[in-house]
């Protein structure tokens, strides 16, 4: 018999990996419409399209804490920044806190990529807080501005 508690557990896993995917999924799809764009009109800069669409994406998904250098488009292209996301062989949640999670996401892309998200509640939403990647088995995490 499955408790009140577990089952409770087992949605919140399930909605937070829902979230981290399609946070990365909508921000890889907008950056592979920006480059199709870019290459058959080479001689348009689609850079503010691309800002303004990033920060609706960004303002849905991501926590509203104040970041030195990220919550803003810099650059897009292919591979977009969370390649193999979206086919990711293996998923995993774990709960650090009531409000704070890890969402571990693994590739099989050309990089062998993992994403690690860290995701916060905050005011009764889980939102992205930040991001940390490695590639090719290495052992490090490496931070990724959002």
């Amino acid at each position: 018999m499955i408790k009140k508690n577990e089952l409770e557990e087992k949605n919140v896993e399930r909605d937070l990996i829902d979230l981290v995917l399609a946070f990365g999924s909508k921000m890889n799809e907008l950056e592979l419409e920006i480059v199709k764009k870019d290459e058959s009109n080479p001689n348009k800069d689609f850079f503010e399209e691309y800002k303004n669409k990033y920060q609706l994406i960004f303002k849905q998904y991501c926590s509203d804490k104040k970041r030195v250098y990220g919550g803003k488009a810099v650059s897009y292209g292919i591979p977009t920044r969370y390649d193999g996301i979206e086919t990711a062989i293996e998923k995993t949640v774990t709960l650090k806190k009531r409000n704070r999670a890890e969402v571990y996401i693994k590739t099989t892309n050309n990089f062998d990529a993992e994403y690690l998200f860290i995701v916060l509640k905050q005011n009764n939403s889980w939102k992205v807080d930040n991001v940390k990647y490695k590639w090719w088995g290495n052992e490090k995490w490496k931070p990724q501005i959002l």
